[in-house]
């Protein structure tokens, strides 16, 4: 769709028929793919997939906690290289991340729709069928241990500083709300992120 006029394809589960889009990108031959994932096989077929001299690359699940993406990454990069393709030049994390005055307000005013959201995920079987937990509701604590950024500016930016050293992840996309969530706190952490988190963040990673 991106590289030719109109496209018809007859699959095993699809069929697509005089597909055409409208608005052609500017970028050619296309813009660079960000491809999901988050079990092992779907990482190497991200990689099979991937054209990573066009700036295709994998983007790390917020789900996830940083251990598995971790180990994700490393079968993401071996997965190219035993296919022959160069190694990305981008490299997406995404997290869950909450910044308040403290850890405390951050988790009061927050953790409930943390919760109600994780327990709706919960249900459409992404522990147990996804990512691998061993439950469909894990109790709070364990839900957010590794998979949440939450606390006060000078935590946020100590463990961004540390996802960003040991991932060495190019970019972080950050996913800062969730169902029923006030948008005052939403605005919160987009204010705590630009004026408290990055500054500490930028003179700590180098």
């Amino acid at each position: 769709l991106f590289t030719e006029e109109e496209v018809s394809v007859e699959g095993k589960h699809f069929r697509a028929d005089k597909l055409r889009l409208a608005l052609k990108p500017t970028r050619k031959p296309r813009p660079p793919m960000w491809l999901g994932g988050s079990v092992e096989n779907a990482v190497k077929r991200a990689a099979s997939i991937a054209e990573t001299e066009l700036g295709d690359t994998w983007v790390a699940s917020a789900h996830l906690k940083t251990d598995v993406i971790l180990q994700q990454a490393s079968v993401f990069k071996a997965t190219l290289t035993e296919l022959g393709k160069p190694a990305p030049k981008d490299f997406p994390v995404l997290r869950n991340i909450v910044v308040a005055p403290d850890r405390t307000t951050a988790i009061r005013d927050v953790g409930p729709a943390i919760a109600d959201s994780y327990r709706i995920f919960g249900n459409w079987g992404l522990f147990t069928q996804v990512v691998g937990d061993a439950k469909t509701h894990p109790e709070f604590e364990e839900l957010i241990s590794g998979r949440f950024v939450i606390g006060s500016p000078e935590e946020a930016a100590e463990e961004i500083t540390r996802i960003a050293k040991i991932t060495h992840c190019t970019r972080l996309i950050c996913r800062i709300q969730w169902v029923g969530m006030e948008q005052r706190h939403v605005l919160r952490t987009i204010e705590l992120l630009g004026d408290r988190v990055a500054p500490l963040v930028r003179k700590n990673v180098v």
